[in-house]
């Protein structure tokens, strides 16, 4: 779950039980400013994150260890995520609201 005011993505089991946390208000690799959405990739497991204060996205192993990170540009320079999801190819998709489109993003 991205935890946008905290500035973490906490993990939970399937029963809702907590698991961990990870992440810290910052810039660097595996921090976050407002991250608003997150996903999960299948059938690798990575934590693909909209960290969208940063303009980025950031991709994790599910035990938390940074992996990647992409810039995020739209046309109005405004990013304001809501949702976010990747397929088997690694091909992200991400719905932004403040440019009323969907961005395509693949590694």
């Amino acid at each position: 779950m991205a935890d946008f005011c905290n500035n973490r993505i906490q993990k939970f089991d399937d029963n809702g039980k907590f698991l961990m946390t990870w992440g810290s208000l910052g810039s660097n690799n595996g921090q976050f400013y407002n991250p608003t959405g997150m996903t999960v990739a299948f059938p690798q497991g990575n934590v693909y994150v909209a960290d969208t204060g940063n303009s980025r996205i950031q991709e994790f192993a599910n035990d938390d260890k940074f992996i990647n990170k992409w810039p995020i540009n739209t046309p109005t320079g405004a990013i304001d995520n809501i949702a976010i999801d990747v397929n088997s190819k690694e091909i992200i998709y991400l719905a932004d609201r403040a440019a009323d489109q969907v961005l395509v993003i693949s590694p």
